[in-house]
């Protein structure tokens, strides 16, 4: 039987610190290249899975949009997405931004880690460029609180993380992850440590 690993917020940020310093380091080309989110976080995963493995198991693994066969099949119902909840990032709320009338939506995350083969998912996380459109970030926020407040996915932790396509910054890349209170889900900001050493 498999180890699980707890996951502490302050584990979270060890983490995506050093994913976001691997980024506008050694992977910054792709960066100035302006590549697809798609290519960031294939990039994101491999240096989630170094990370992880090194540090807390190698049980457990970050992969790209994977769709979990194991999980009901709710998500793809259309009445999925007609759900009225409350939505706050940076004091701000997100109405619903989904036609759910005229198709059915697909959700693969952007990002997951977790125990492959079995109901043991730690952390979702969604991806965007900070240049994206405000339309399409809130679709990703909107949906990942849809998700969380959806009890056949069960994760620990709900990340979204921007990056600077724009100033190309290290510094402006930005972290969140979400909370609830039944039907009221808010983005908590997690500041990001840019003198961090991890290696």
């Amino acid at each position: 039987m498999s180890v699980k690993i707890n996951l502490s917020l302050n584990d979270i940020e060890k983490i995506m610190n050093y994913v976001n310093k691997k980024l506008f380091h050694r992977h910054y080309i792709l960066i100035k290249e302006e590549v697809s989110e798609r290519t960031i976080t294939g990039m994101m995963m491999y240096e989630l899975n170094h990370y992880i493995h090194k540090n807390y198991s190698k049980k457990y693994y970050a992969d790209i949009e994977y769709n979990k066969v194991i999980i009901k099949n709710s998500i793809k119902d259309k009445n999925f997405y007609n759900k009225n909840i409350n939505v706050v990032i940076d004091n701000k709320t997100i109405n619903n931004p989904f036609d759910y009338s005229k198709k059915i939506i697909k959700f693969n995350p952007d990002i997951i880690i977790h125990l492959r083969g079995e109901k043991d998912n730690l952390v979702l996380i969604e991806v965007k460029k900070r240049r994206a459109a405000i339309k399409e970030k809130n679709k990703d926020l909107y949906k990942m609180a849809l998700v969380k407040k959806d009890t056949n996915y069960e994760y620990k932790y709900y990340l979204y993380f921007e990056y600077d396509d724009k100033e190309k910054k290290e510094e402006n890349s930005r972290l969140y992850y979400l909370i609830n209170d039944n039907d009221n889900f808010t983005y908590d900001k997690i500041e990001l440590n840019f003198s961090d050493k991890n290696s």
